[in-house]
């Protein structure tokens, strides 16, 4: 009977640990999705919330931008992203940071030339003021058949 009551003791005590990590890489995920809307439907008002001020985005094609380098090529529509479509997503939490892994089927726009990929991501998120934003996204394509 002791040891009943002291294993369930120690379950509650990890059991809110366990709650507010999932709770972390739930709202990771729903950030990722509103992310993921805002940039196929070309809302940059509302990507940009999700962007942190210090993103680098390495492009598939080895390319590296800084948020503002990113969002003046979707305004001038030399890149627009027409479809992202994730699976294999898996999210770690490490305190305020977590890795978002997984991979994607794109269809976007690059300076006319509408290409669709397939790629392996990793999208590093901070938490800042209590929201989650990417600061780092890289991504590898997959060899085309």
């Amino acid at each position: 009977m002791k040891r009943i009551a002291v294993l369930m003791f120690v379950a509650a005590m990890a059991a809110p640990g366990a709650f507010a990590q999932a709770d972390a890489e739930e709202q990771v995920r729903q950030a990722e999705r509103e992310r993921l809307a805002a940039l196929t439907s070309s809302e940059l008002a509302v990507l940009e919330r999700y962007l942190s001020d210090d993103l680098l985005y390495t492009h598939s094609s080895a390319r590296v931008e800084t948020k503002e380098e990113f969002l003046a090529a979707l305004r001038s529509g030399e890149l627009k992203y027409e479809a992202m479509n994730h699976e294999d997503l898996k999210v770690r939490v490490y305190g305020d940071t977590a890795l978002l892994t997984g991979r994607s089927a794109v269809r976007v726009r690059s300076r006319g030339q509408e290409n669709n990929l397939q790629i392996r991501f990793l999208a590093v998120y901070v938490r800042k003021a209590g929201r989650w934003q990417m600061a780092a996204w890289q991504s590898t394509r997959f060899p085309q058949p």
